[in-house]
């Protein structure tokens, strides 16, 4: 079966348009798993990572996907999850597997238990996901269209900034004409009822340009331009969380190695700005980062922005939903400090320390290396394969300086950067640190996760 084109006509049916695929080197080179099913994998190649929608926010991302138990994990929301069978993984279609409750082990612990119908495909079911989260993105649309008070917002969206500048410079006219010919002392001596009214009048003339220098004010670090007529809601709305989440989505895809707890990089969303314009709703929020390299980042109609090396790049960024429910990104500025969200410090992240670091300024406590994640052994194993600098590599649990960290410790011919291979690691419960040791020393009597020669590079267990 085509699964590709199967989730590529879902998509369109469901969203409309073209969604820009992923290649399946780059779902290789980003997934853990080394057998994936082909209904799996097409889904993933057919969302891809530009055109951002809620499906995006219910699946895992491909560096998300790895063996928990006995099961892979393919969507959870809430408190329902669907699962696979590790030992289906090497079929096309599994079955999918579901939550049914939890199970108390011996230890105390509680463990997922899941249950399949023996029918219920992954394919069928991911194409339902789909249409489900492209209903809820229209509900969450349409939501904001009902009610007294969004009623009441909406319609401030006909007096657009030219209109009220119109308006304005009406009212001071009128101002300056009745001022001038003193028209409320005389109808005040003509008839006291037509002066009350009349002062009535002229308050309200006074009162719009009144209110057009507080809107100045309130709004001068957050509109975009003379022609922007957005106005403040409430961070509440479900429209505005909706598209805060895909716009960290979008960020979180596109580059993963900057959000988890690997490598030196480090980034902050941050949004304290939520707009409205009508029934359309806007999230202006602060895109932070900071890298021990220099690179570039890319947005959707816009110029590649580039960063540097140990310097805190800010980008200001305004969002919304197309029509179709997916994310639209309205303005990307990475050269804006002043106007809101007010820009926030980032720390790089160093994640490799040296063997003299770690002796003289910092206490270690080594734990077993079985208490570390198979899965965790398994991909560092598999990472350190691709070293060919990397002779042999350890992984124990350690406590370093009151943290508890996973240590991954090689012996190397030569000089090996580990922040290369650290930042592939996406799967860890706590932080992954590195060092190079000279020797072996006292991890003599330690078990080698990875040794150069051995059979699949891996020691046995």
């Amino acid at each position: 079966m085509d699964y590709l084109g199967y989730y590529k006509l879902v998509l369109q049916k469901a969203y409309g348009g073209e969604f820009p695929g992923m290649s399946s080197e780059e779902f290789g080179r980003r997934c853990p798993l080394e057998k994936v099913p082909a209904a799996l994998k097409a889904l993933y190649m057919a969302l891809g990572t530009q055109r951002i929608c809620p499906m995006h926010c219910l699946i895992p991302m491909p560096e998300e996907l790895f063996a928990s138990g006995a099961v892979v994990v393919v969507y959870h929301e809430d408190d329902r999850v669907w699962a696979v069978d590790t030992g289906d993984l090497a079929e096309e279609n599994p079955l999918i597997q579901v939550k049914t409750g939890y199970r108390t082990e011996t230890d105390g612990t509680e463990t997922c238990e899941f249950a399949n119908d023996g029918e219920t495909r992954l394919a069928v079911q991911m194409a339902n996901l789909i249409a489900y989260s492209a209903n809820l993105a229209r509900k969450i649309r349409k939501d904001t269209e009902k009610g007294f008070i969004n009623r009441m917002r909406n319609a401030f969206a006909l007096i657009t900034r030219k209109r009220e500048l119109l308006l304005d410079l009406l009212c001071l006219v009128l101002i300056f004409i009745v001022v001038k010919s003193k028209i409320l002392l005389i109808l005040s001596e003509k008839n006291p009822y037509l002066g009350e009214l009349a002062v009535v009048c002229f308050s309200l003339l006074v009162a719009l340009p009144v209110y057009s220098l507080l809107q100045w004010h309130f709004y001068w670090n957050v509109r975009l331009g003379w022609l922007d007529n957005t106005r403040f809601v409430s961070t509440r709305d479900e429209c505005i969380r909706l598209i805060h989440n895909l716009t960290f989505h979008y960020l979180l895809w596109n580059r993963p190695d900057l959000w988890f707890g690997s490598g030196d990089g480090n980034a902050g969303l941050h949004s304290e700005v939520a707009l409205s314009n009508g029934p359309e709703r806007f999230c202006q929020c602060r895109y932070e980062l900071i890298s021990g390299e220099s690179g570039t980042l890319n947005f959707p109609d816009t110029p590649p922005i580039s960063y540097t090396a140990e310097n805190q790049s800010s980008i200001l960024m305004r969002t919304t939903l197309d029509d179709s429910g997916c994310l639209r990104f309205v303005h990307v500025n990475a050269h804006c400090d002043w106007r809101l969200p007010a820009r926030r410090p980032l720390a790089l992240k160093r994640i490799v320390f040296s063997k003299e670091t770690l002796q003289e300024d910092m206490s270690i406590k080594m734990a077993s290396p079985e208490l570390v994640p198979a899965d965790l052994r398994d991909l560092l194993c598999k990472l350190c394969a691709e070293f060919p600098g990397i002779r042999t590599a350890w992984c124990y649990p350690a406590v370093m300086e009151g943290n508890e960290v996973y240590l991954l410790s090689v012996i190397a011919d030569g000089e090996v950067d580990l922040r290369l291979l650290l930042r592939k690691v996406f799967i860890s419960d706590r932080p992954v640190y590195g060092v190079v040791h000279s020797e072996a020393g006292n991890l003599e009597s330690i078990r080698p996760l990875y040794a150069r020669g051995s059979s699949n590079g891996t020691t046995e267990n």
